[in-house]
Formats: C-alpha cells, structure tokens, sequence
C-alpha cells in the first residue's frame, strides 16, 4: 500500500507513536531502536567501518560522523509497503533523509513547542539524546526551523501535544486517506 514517514524533533513522541501503531496492529520501525540507522562520515558521507553505539560515540566521535538512517532499508522497506495490504510506518528523524524522501508516500511531522521539547527530553530514560547541554543546544536549534521546513518539503503537521490516542488517531486518519 504505501510507506508512511513519522518525523519529528526530539522528544516529540515518534517512539510512543510507534509503539502505539504497533500496539494497534499496524506494521511500524522506530529507526532508532529497529537497526535502521548507521554511523556516517559526515564529509565523505560513506558508512563509518566503526558502528558504535550512541553511549559510545563521544561528542568528538559526533563531530565527524552522524547517525542517520540507511537509504537502502528505507528502499526495501517502501519495496515490501508497496505490496502490502496495509501502511508500514517508519518512525524517525535523520539528516540526510532527502536520500530517501522519494520513497515515502506521506510525511508527517509531530509538532510540539519548545517547552514540552524541553520537559519531554529532561523526563526521557529510554534516551540520552538530549541530556549533555551540547546536544538540548543542538536540539533547540532545530526546532526553531523544523516545522517551517517540513512543511515547506510537503509534510503535514500534527500537534503531538495532546494525549497519544488522539496523536495516533490523526496520524492514522492522514495514512488512510486517499492522497
């Protein structure tokens, strides 16, 4: 049917979301948690031979390689959606992903203010991203331009502020609708 990609900052709930998909029967990935991603240099942009995990890689690793999604999962996984019954969702946020933006059939950003990003990464335990000053920093910055962006590339946004059920029922209601 078609490969629907679950996007947003930080703390913005793709994992809840994800669980929530799988939860109610639908085939979903969180990329961070589901093998998806892989160190990449971020000059020459070819696959790091050493593939750490994030505990691992100390901000100096970060600073010459970054940890995105493989364009070749996401192409054999929109190749499986493509005769699927069913949506599969790939919940993510990556750099790069225009690598593999072709593949997608819909985009949704889950969209949330600065201050549940905040409280959201403080109160995470399933997820260091965020703690280290540097890395909120880098986080916040982001967040300024991502929706604006998103949008502009055609993605839909959703307010990922309220309660899961209803963040879930609307990402559902976008998948299943006729484009």
């Amino acid at each position: 049917m078609s490969l629907i990609y679950v996007t947003g900052i930080s703390g913005a709930g793709k994992s809840a979301v994800c669980d929530e998909l799988t939860a109610r029967g639908y085939e979903a990935y969180d990329a961070d948690r589901d093998g998806f991603k892989s160190w990449y240099d971020r000059t020459t942009d070819e696959r790091a031979a050493d593939q750490r995990r994030w505990s691992d890689a100390t901000v100096e690793w970060r600073g010459t390689f970054w940890l995105k999604v493989d364009p070749e999962k996401v192409e054999a996984l929109a190749e499986r959606a493509r005769s699927h019954g069913r949506p599969i969702f790939l919940c993510a946020t990556t750099p790069g992903e225009d690598a593999f933006w072709h593949l997608l059939d819909k985009v949704i950003q889950l969209s949330i203010g600065e201050a549940t990003l905040r409280r959201r990464i403080a109160a995470r335990i399933d997820n260091d991203f965020g703690k280290d000053p540097a890395d909120l920093e880098e986080i916040l910055g982001w967040h300024a331009t991502t929706d604006e962006s998103m949008r502009s590339f055609g993605a839909t946004l959703i307010d990922a502020e309220r309660p899961l059920d209803e963040v879930v029922d609307d990402v559902l209601r976008i998948a299943l609708e006729e484009s």
